[in-house]
Protein backbone atom coordinates (compact mmCIF):
# COMPACT_ATOMS: atom_id res chain seq x y z
CA UNK A 1 0.00 0.00 0.00
CA UNK A 2 1.03 3.64 -0.44
CA UNK A 3 2.39 5.99 2.20
CA UNK A 4 -0.50 8.51 2.16
CA UNK A 5 -2.01 9.47 5.50
CA UNK A 6 -4.99 11.44 4.16
CA UNK A 7 -6.80 12.43 0.96
CA UNK A 8 -8.15 15.91 0.21
CA UNK A 9 -10.78 16.33 -2.50
CA UNK A 10 -12.02 19.29 -4.48
CA UNK A 11 -15.80 19.34 -5.00
CA UNK A 12 -16.93 20.94 -8.28
CA UNK A 13 -15.48 19.11 -11.26
CA UNK A 14 -13.97 16.40 -9.05
CA UNK A 15 -16.66 14.78 -6.93
CA UNK A 16 -19.70 16.38 -8.57
CA UNK A 17 -20.72 17.84 -11.89
CA UNK A 18 -22.38 21.06 -10.79
CA UNK A 19 -21.71 23.25 -13.84
CA UNK A 20 -25.25 23.24 -15.32
CA UNK A 21 -26.82 24.41 -12.05
CA UNK A 22 -24.20 27.13 -11.61
CA UNK A 23 -24.87 28.17 -15.21
CA UNK A 24 -28.60 28.38 -14.53
CA UNK A 25 -28.11 30.62 -11.51
CA UNK A 26 -25.58 32.77 -13.36
CA UNK A 27 -27.89 33.42 -16.29
CA UNK A 28 -30.86 34.15 -14.00
CA UNK A 29 -28.63 36.72 -12.31
CA UNK A 30 -27.61 38.26 -15.62
CA UNK A 31 -31.25 38.36 -16.70
CA UNK A 32 -32.14 40.22 -13.50
CA UNK A 33 -29.42 42.75 -14.39
CA UNK A 34 -30.79 43.12 -17.96
CA UNK A 35 -27.67 41.50 -19.38
CA UNK A 36 -27.55 38.77 -22.05
CA UNK A 37 -26.92 35.15 -21.03
CA UNK A 38 -23.64 33.31 -21.45
CA UNK A 39 -23.17 29.77 -22.72
CA UNK A 40 -22.40 26.76 -20.56
CA UNK A 41 -18.83 26.30 -21.77
CA UNK A 42 -17.96 29.91 -21.02
CA UNK A 43 -19.61 29.76 -17.60
CA UNK A 44 -17.78 26.55 -16.73
CA UNK A 45 -14.51 28.29 -17.46
CA UNK A 46 -15.40 30.94 -14.89
CA UNK A 47 -15.93 28.42 -12.07
CA UNK A 48 -13.37 27.68 -9.39
CA UNK A 49 -12.44 30.91 -7.61
CA UNK A 50 -15.59 31.51 -5.60
CA UNK A 51 -18.85 33.31 -6.24
CA UNK A 52 -17.40 36.81 -6.40
CA UNK A 53 -14.99 36.00 -9.22
CA UNK A 54 -17.60 33.95 -11.07
CA UNK A 55 -20.06 36.83 -11.14
CA UNK A 56 -17.37 39.40 -11.95
CA UNK A 57 -16.28 37.33 -14.93
CA UNK A 58 -19.81 36.61 -16.10
CA UNK A 59 -20.81 40.27 -15.98
CA UNK A 60 -17.66 41.41 -17.75
CA UNK A 61 -18.19 38.87 -20.52
CA UNK A 62 -21.90 39.59 -20.85
CA UNK A 63 -21.56 43.34 -21.18
CA UNK A 64 -21.67 44.35 -24.83
CA UNK A 65 -20.07 47.45 -26.28
CA UNK A 66 -23.42 49.21 -26.28
CA UNK A 67 -23.86 48.36 -22.61
CA UNK A 68 -20.33 49.12 -21.50
CA UNK A 69 -21.52 52.33 -19.90
CA UNK A 70 -23.64 50.39 -17.42
CA UNK A 71 -22.52 50.36 -13.82
CA UNK A 72 -23.33 47.06 -12.16
CA UNK A 73 -23.51 46.87 -8.38
CA UNK A 74 -21.41 43.78 -7.70
CA UNK A 75 -22.59 43.12 -4.12
CA UNK A 76 -26.19 43.17 -5.35
CA UNK A 77 -25.32 40.82 -8.21
CA UNK A 78 -23.62 38.41 -5.81
CA UNK A 79 -26.66 38.34 -3.55
CA UNK A 80 -28.88 37.69 -6.55
CA UNK A 81 -26.71 34.77 -7.58
CA UNK A 82 -26.71 33.29 -4.08
CA UNK A 83 -30.49 33.46 -3.96
CA UNK A 84 -30.90 31.83 -7.37
CA UNK A 85 -28.25 29.21 -6.71
CA UNK A 86 -29.85 28.29 -3.40
CA UNK A 87 -32.99 27.47 -5.40
CA UNK A 88 -31.25 25.56 -8.19
CA UNK A 89 -28.04 23.98 -6.86
CA UNK A 90 -29.63 20.53 -6.67
CA UNK A 91 -31.56 20.60 -9.96
CA UNK A 92 -29.10 18.49 -11.94
CA UNK A 93 -25.90 18.32 -9.85
CA UNK A 94 -24.78 14.72 -9.54
CA UNK A 95 -21.83 12.56 -8.53
CA UNK A 96 -19.39 11.59 -11.21
CA UNK A 97 -19.36 7.85 -11.98
CA UNK A 98 -17.52 5.76 -9.40
CA UNK A 99 -17.35 8.43 -6.68
CA UNK A 100 -19.52 6.84 -4.00
CA UNK A 101 -18.27 3.34 -4.73
CA UNK A 102 -14.66 4.46 -4.41
CA UNK A 103 -15.25 6.53 -1.26
CA UNK A 104 -16.66 3.45 0.46
CA UNK A 105 -13.29 1.74 -0.12
CA UNK A 106 -11.26 4.55 1.46
CA UNK A 107 -12.35 4.15 5.06
CA UNK A 108 -8.75 3.65 6.24
CA UNK A 109 -7.94 7.25 5.27
CA UNK A 110 -9.12 10.51 6.86
CA UNK A 111 -10.83 12.35 4.00
CA UNK A 112 -11.49 16.04 3.48
CA UNK A 113 -13.43 18.16 1.00
CA UNK A 114 -11.76 21.51 0.37
CA UNK A 115 -13.73 23.67 -2.03
CA UNK A 116 -13.80 27.31 -3.08
CA UNK A 117 -17.60 27.08 -3.13
CA UNK A 118 -19.44 28.65 -0.19
CA UNK A 119 -19.48 26.31 2.80
CA UNK A 120 -23.27 26.19 3.09
CA UNK A 121 -23.68 25.24 -0.57
CA UNK A 122 -20.91 22.66 -0.27
CA UNK A 123 -22.56 20.94 2.69
CA UNK A 124 -25.99 20.99 1.07
CA UNK A 125 -24.65 19.20 -1.98
CA UNK A 126 -22.71 16.63 0.04
CA UNK A 127 -25.76 15.93 2.20
CA UNK A 128 -28.13 15.66 -0.75
CA UNK A 129 -25.84 13.24 -2.58
CA UNK A 130 -25.35 11.26 0.65
CA UNK A 131 -21.58 11.41 0.81
CA UNK A 132 -21.05 13.89 3.67
CA UNK A 133 -20.40 11.11 6.26
CA UNK A 134 -17.26 10.04 4.41
CA UNK A 135 -15.48 13.30 5.23
CA UNK A 136 -13.92 14.24 8.55
CA UNK A 137 -13.20 17.80 7.42
CA UNK A 138 -15.20 20.04 5.08
CA UNK A 139 -14.05 23.53 4.12
CA UNK A 140 -15.68 26.02 1.79
CA UNK A 141 -14.24 29.11 0.18
CA UNK A 142 -15.61 31.23 3.02
CA UNK A 143 -14.55 28.93 5.87
CA UNK A 144 -11.19 30.65 6.33
CA UNK A 145 -9.66 34.02 5.46
CA UNK A 146 -7.99 32.47 2.40
CA UNK A 147 -8.96 29.97 -0.29
CA UNK A 148 -7.15 27.85 -2.89
CA UNK A 149 -4.63 28.35 -4.47
CA UNK A 150 -3.48 29.65 -1.09
CA UNK A 151 -2.36 26.58 0.87
CA UNK A 152 -4.08 27.79 4.04
CA UNK A 153 -7.11 25.46 3.75
CA UNK A 154 -4.85 22.46 3.22
CA UNK A 155 -2.69 23.42 6.22
CA UNK A 156 -5.84 23.77 8.32
CA UNK A 157 -7.13 20.36 7.22
CA UNK A 158 -3.77 18.72 7.95
CA UNK A 159 -3.85 20.03 11.51
CA UNK A 160 -7.46 18.99 12.04
CA UNK A 161 -6.89 15.48 10.69
CA UNK A 162 -3.44 15.10 12.29
CA UNK A 163 -1.69 14.22 9.03
CA UNK A 164 1.66 15.35 7.67
CA UNK A 165 1.29 17.68 4.66
CA UNK A 166 3.89 15.75 2.65
CA UNK A 167 1.86 12.56 3.14
CA UNK A 168 -1.39 13.94 1.74
CA UNK A 169 -2.82 13.16 -1.69
CA UNK A 170 -4.84 16.02 -3.21
CA UNK A 171 -7.44 15.10 -5.84
CA UNK A 172 -8.76 17.94 -7.97
CA UNK A 173 -9.51 19.25 -11.44
CA UNK A 174 -7.79 22.62 -11.51
CA UNK A 175 -4.48 24.44 -11.28
CA UNK A 176 -5.65 25.88 -7.96
CA UNK A 177 -5.68 22.41 -6.41
CA UNK A 178 -2.24 21.64 -7.82
CA UNK A 179 -0.71 24.95 -6.75
CA UNK A 180 -2.04 24.69 -3.20
CA UNK A 181 -0.86 21.09 -2.94
CA UNK A 182 2.62 21.95 -4.17
CA UNK A 183 2.87 24.66 -1.52
CA UNK A 184 2.57 22.02 1.23
CA UNK A 185 4.64 19.38 -0.63
CA UNK A 186 1.59 17.15 -1.10
CA UNK A 187 1.14 14.79 -4.03
CA UNK A 188 -1.53 15.64 -6.62
CA UNK A 189 -3.90 13.51 -8.63
CA UNK A 190 -5.62 15.58 -11.32
CA UNK A 191 -8.87 14.42 -12.90
CA UNK A 192 -9.35 15.03 -16.61
CA UNK A 193 -13.15 14.72 -16.65
CA UNK A 194 -13.68 17.98 -14.72
CA UNK A 195 -13.74 21.66 -15.64
CA UNK A 196 -10.15 22.03 -16.93
CA UNK A 197 -8.82 20.26 -20.00
CA UNK A 198 -6.18 17.55 -19.80
CA UNK A 199 -3.79 19.73 -21.79
CA UNK A 200 -4.15 22.56 -19.27
CA UNK A 201 -3.69 20.20 -16.35
CA UNK A 202 -0.57 18.71 -17.91
CA UNK A 203 1.05 22.15 -17.84
CA UNK A 204 0.95 22.08 -14.03
CA UNK A 205 2.66 18.66 -13.87
CA UNK A 206 0.47 16.73 -11.44
CA UNK A 207 1.84 13.48 -10.06
CA UNK A 208 -1.05 11.51 -11.50
CA UNK A 209 -3.73 12.03 -14.13
CA UNK A 210 -6.91 9.97 -14.11
CA UNK A 211 -9.85 9.97 -16.50
CA UNK A 212 -12.31 8.34 -14.09
CA UNK A 213 -12.70 8.59 -10.33
CA UNK A 214 -12.45 4.83 -9.88
CA UNK A 215 -8.84 4.96 -11.09
CA UNK A 216 -7.96 6.59 -7.77
CA UNK A 217 -8.19 3.19 -6.10
CA UNK A 218 -5.57 1.85 -8.51
CA UNK A 219 -3.19 4.66 -7.58
CA UNK A 220 -3.72 4.17 -3.87
CA UNK A 221 -2.90 0.50 -4.20
CA UNK A 222 0.36 1.27 -5.95
CA UNK A 223 -0.65 -0.21 -9.29
CA UNK A 224 -0.25 2.95 -11.35
CA UNK A 225 2.93 4.95 -11.77
CA UNK A 226 2.98 8.71 -11.91
CA UNK A 227 3.13 10.69 -15.12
Amino acid sequence: MNHYQGIFFDLDGTLVNSAPDIWTATNLTLQELDLPPIDLVRCTGFIGDGIERLIQRAIAYSLTESQSHLVIDLPTAIQLFKAYYAQHLLDTTHLYPGVKETLTRLTQYPLAVISNKSFDFTVRILEYLQIQPYFSCILGGDSLAVRKPDPGPFVHACKKLHVEPSKVLVVGDSDKDIRAARAISAAVCAVTYGFLSEAELQKWKPDYLISSFAELWTILNGNQSGI
